[in-house]
């Protein structure tokens, strides 16, 4: 749990006097003018939305103030901070903040003056999930308080008099009311604002707090989703990016969306889709990040709590030397876990062979160990013996002279247990019998786990979106959008033979054209995720049709 600081107010716009807010509280009243005003729900969204996401990334006692012009002009200065008691600089445990919910208040330990504890109003209860307590408002602003009543006038204080300003008689006033009737004219006079302040001197802003439990927040963003995966429970794992694209967010939710668990506090890689390798989930459950330093490797606990580092080394190597064997995420454009554990990356070593620059796929097991890449098997092609030179290209010795070193290929061109490419741009899936799938638009190649290739596909769309997946039987999911800018979800069938298509759903208002991020639960339900918490799902059963 953490604790947010509020104080705020608001622009009366009766007489421009300053309304200080208290307390979380639907009406309030200007001790200048005596006007009411209706706060209600749209004006602390106004307020708490925003601050609501912001402050779980900011540091303790770390804030900021803004200013909000609207129909009201609001101040709001906040930040994360501990609820403390009032008067004090002393931190309030959490526990004892819960435990005086149902009483209202609480009290240090010696002192004499409580501090006030709520939960929330009804009027925003199911708005602000997540707030745990209201802590240190005006107890005089909350419901029930002398507000609802009569205005009250300062203790001690008596009626003042002043001149009429039609017949110069004395007048006295004391505060009740705004206007008086003099009893030598008869005119209603209205009491200066002068005098009005001095019955009603203007309360001064107080610092209240929020007690905020991340982890119930509805899982919700508005800005980009960086990369998603499926743990063998079927959950889902998120990377979320902020608004302001900098703290990336971690997050476990349910099939549903409704949120396990989340972490804001991890420093990891947060550039978008596709220009980095996302999350990656073991064959038991653990999660792996790309470390914002870009060479090491996170590996998270199921529950998000255990963390550790696979260190990977700073320096790459030079492109004429060997491939080095030292682990390191540094230039790696993706990555994969496979069903025995290891990880298949696609990096960059900076290295050159006569055909130029060339990338490379590279096996690990998590300790960092440099493994083979594919497994020692016979993947001999069929037309081996094709080129085998003649009988007089081998007595003369032509077959040296007439020899081609063959290019590195792109992606269409590579064939069994490729080891490198000229490709800069590839998306790795893997298939649960330990199958190895490529893809760049628009093609798409699938190797069986010896390394020997089972087809290559071209995808028949103009754009496709994030990175593929593969589900048991094979089949092959993408996001593509069509040339007529439909959106569709591809299936390309475990032999690459077919392709079908399926219009996702929208639901609760979601664009459709937003999602860039697949992921495939354990239940074979196909989640479409992307900006401003575009979340669709595709049930197993629903039908996919050719794509002509």
């Amino acid at each position: 749990m953490l604790g947010i600081l509020i104080e705020a107010g608001m622009t009366c716009p009766s007489c421009e006097g300053f309304i200080p807010l208290n307390a979380l509280v639907e009406t309030i009243r200007c001790s200048a003018c005596g006007t009411d005003h209706e706060l209600g729900l749209p004006t602390w969204k106004t307020l708490l939305d925003d601050i609501l996401v912001e402050v779980p990334f900011l540091e303790e006692g770390e804030g900021s103030s803004s200013t909000i012009f609207g129909n009201y002009n609001y101040r709001l200065t906040y930040g994360r901070l501990l609820p403390r008691y009032d008067g004090t600089k002393d931190d309030i445990p959490p526990d004892d903040i819960l435990g005086a919910i149902t009483t209202g208040a609480v009290t240090q330990d010696g002192g004499a003056e409580s501090t006030s504890v709520r939960s929330l109003p009804v009027f925003c209860a199911d708005e602000f999930k997540g707030i745990i307590a209201l802590v240190g408002e005006d107890t005089s602003l909350l419901p029930g308080s002398d507000q609802d009543e009569e205005i009250e006038l300062p203790d001690g204080s008596a009626p003042i008099a002043f001149q009429c300003p039609n017949c110069g008689g004395s007048l006295l006033v004391d505060g009740t009311t705004r206007s008086e009737t003099c009893r030598f004219c008869d005119t209603k006079v209205s009491i200066p604002d002068q005098l009005w302040q001095i019955l009603h001197p203007a309360k001064m802003t107080k610092r209240w707090h929020l007690l905020l439990d991340p982890s119930q927040r509805p899982l919700s963003w508005e800005s980009d989703v960086l990369g998603a995966a499926a743990c063998p429970e079927g959950d889902l794992f998120l990377v979320l990016e902020n608004d302001n694209g900098d703290y990336p967010v971690l997050a476990r939710s349910k099939r549903d969306g409704s949120p396990v668990w989340t972490r804001f506090d991890l420093d990891i890689e947060s550039r978008t889709e596709g220009s980095n390798p996302g999350p990656t989930i073991t064959p038991d459950g653990r999660i792996l990040l790309v470390s914002a330093n870009e060479k090491d490797l996170l590996v998270l606990s199921p529950d998000g709590l255990q963390v550790s580092l696979l260190e990977g080394t700073e320096v790459q190597p030079d492109s004429d030397q060997e491939i080095n064997e030292e682990f390191t995420m540094k230039g790696c454009g993706d990555m994969v876990s496979m069903p025995d554990g290891s990880l298949i990356l696609f990096v960059d070593r900076d290295r050159r062979d006569h055909s130029g620059y060339f990338y490379e796929f590279l096996r690990y097991d998590l300790e960092g160990n440099l493994l083979t890449l594919w497994p020692e098997t016979d993947v001999s092609q069929d037309h081996e013996d094709r080129d085998k030179p003649g009988f007089f290209k081998r007595l003369f010795g032509w077959s040296r002279k007439l020899q081609v070193i063959p290019d590195t290929p792109y992606i269409e061109g590579l064939e069994n247990r490729p080891e490198k490419t000229r490709e800069s741009d590839i998306m790795l899936a893997s298939g649960s019998d330990s199958s190895l799938y490529m893809f760049n638009h628009p093609w798409l190649i699938a190797f069986d786990p010896s390394g020997r290739k089972k087809y290559c596909v071209e995808i028949p769309c103009s754009t496709t979106w994030g990175r593929p997946v593969a589900d048991k039987s094979g089949n092959v999911f993408i996001i593509a959008q069509t040339e007529d800018d439909e959106h569709l979800i591809l299936k390309v069938s475990a032999d690459g033979s077919r392709i079908d298509s399926c219009s996702a759903s929208v639901e609760d208002g979601n664009d459709q054209s937003d999602a860039d991020v697949l992921v495939l639960s354990t239940d074979g339900t196909l989640h479409a995720l992307g900006y401003d918490g575009c979340w669709m799902r595709i049930m197993p059963e629903q039908a996919f049709r050719s794509l002509e």
